[in-house]
């Protein structure tokens, strides 16, 4: 495992992701900009999710068939232009269209980071890749905190310093580029072959596929109405919430990450999906029920638990898919997020008619899904050893 180049990785990760992470927290500047309807501020999401998110297996299947590590230095790049210069132009419709555009560059970081990852994990997959994956945790848990001090202390002007990272990180990375490999060194079947490709693992992998995106719809809906809960039903102010909550849910899920790669390594990853879910509704249950020290350490079990797995999926997903690795990681962590995000609106929508509360205790029994779906997963696998031998034969290069 060659750590110095995983680190510098993760740290490019860091940045590209805090700029998706800042964009929540811009909204509310957004709306005080151009004067805009939830329905317009809920586009400006939109476009976010779908340019950042939703497109990255269409990215990764190019990154598969092209030597694209000239991406990783270009992707922070436009992430921090697109997302910044939007705080600064007067036209809403430029803004949206410059959100997406630094959404493109979030999104172009990851095939590429994660096939990098995986090159350099060596024999420790789940660890190297825990080190790539704890970088876009932390971008994402630091960005609404950037934007709180930078608009405290300059309002709108004080974003624009935030350019500055994209481009130092660019710097680094077209340095290093030279250095850097990604194992793609064959060319991968074309899109005929990419189908035959995965159809012996095709069950497999949609069901993966599935409990990433139903244990991703229960994080990001926690994320979102955590807030929202503290403030309306624990009589919090917007800053403690945002500040005396959030960040526990959010950094034990980096914490997390980098502890289920070491475990996974070690044991079976299909164990540690399994039984990473399994307690997540008892914390909640204690979350929605106690007060004082409670609530913080009820949201690291929660966010620990939870996103233990995020790198550990991905290294399956390149397991059940070893010559379309970026592929599989866009459809894992761009793909599954996008979508997932698209459910979030729908538990709103359920804690208007019946309030938050009742909201959670929905939320509560989510993990349930994928858990039950994981068991599922797991028989699958080891029935027989028929899918475990159809990897083998896939993985072995021929002459």
């Amino acid at each position: 495992m060659n750590t110095p180049m995983l680190l510098t990785l993760s740290v490019g990760h860091v940045i590209a992701d805090i700029y998706g992470g800042m964009l929540p927290a811009m909204l509310p500047i957004f709306v005080s900009m151009f004067g805009l309807s939830y329905g317009a501020v809920a586009l400006v999401a939109a476009a976010h999710s779908f340019s950042a998110s939703a497109i990255q297996p269409v990215l990764g299947y190019v990154s598969d068939r092209i030597s694209g590590k000239w991406v990783l230095p270009l992707a922070p790049l436009v992430a921090a232009v697109g997302i910044i210069v939007a705080t600064q132009v007067p036209v809403y419709w430029v803004a949206l269209v410059l959100i997406a555009i630094g959404g493109l560059g979030i999104a172009a970081y990851h095939p590429e980071g994660y096939k990098a990852a995986g090159y350099y994990s060596g024999d420790q997959q789940s660890t190297g890749t825990s080190i790539f994956s704890v970088g876009g945790n932390i971008g994402v848990a630091a960005g609404p905190v950037v934007v709180a001090v930078l608009y405290a202390w300059q309002a709108q002007r004080g974003l624009i310093l935030m350019v500055v990272p994209g481009i130092l990180m660019a710097l680094v990375l077209w340095r290093l580029l030279p250095r850097i490999e990604t194992g793609t060194e064959v060319a991968p079947p074309d899109l005929k072959a990419a189908f035959l490709d995965i159809r012996p693992i095709l069950i497999p992998f949609l069901l993966l596929l599935i409990i990433v995106i139903l244990r991703s719809f229960f994080w990001v809906s926690l994320g979102t109405f955590i807030p929202l809960y503290a403030v309306a039903e624990l009589g919090m102010t917007v800053p403690e919430a945002a500040a005396g909550l959030l960040p526990f849910l959010l950094f034990s899920g980096a914490i997390g990450t980098l502890i289920g790669g070491y475990v996974a390594d070690r044991t079976s990853k299909e164990g540690l999906l399994l039984w990473s879910l399994a307690p997540v509704p008892l914390f909640v249950y204690v979350f929605l029920h106690t007060s004082g020290f409670w609530l913080p350490l009820m949201l690291v079990f929660i966010g620990g638990f939870t996103v233990s797995t995020f790198a550990v999926t991905v290294v399956m997903s390149h397991e059940l898919l070893p010559k379309q690795r970026a592929m599989a990681s866009g459809m894992m962590v761009g793909f599954a997020w996008g979508i997932s995000g698209m459910g979030t609106p729908f538990v709103g929508i359920f804690a208007d008619n019946f309030g938050l509360p009742a909201a959670f205790n929905a939320l509560m029994l989510a993990p349930l899904v994928p858990f039950a779906l994981t068991i599922l997963y797991v028989w699958l696998m080891r029935q027989g050893g028929k899918y475990r031998a159809r990897m083998t034969v896939r993985a072995t290069p021929t002459a």
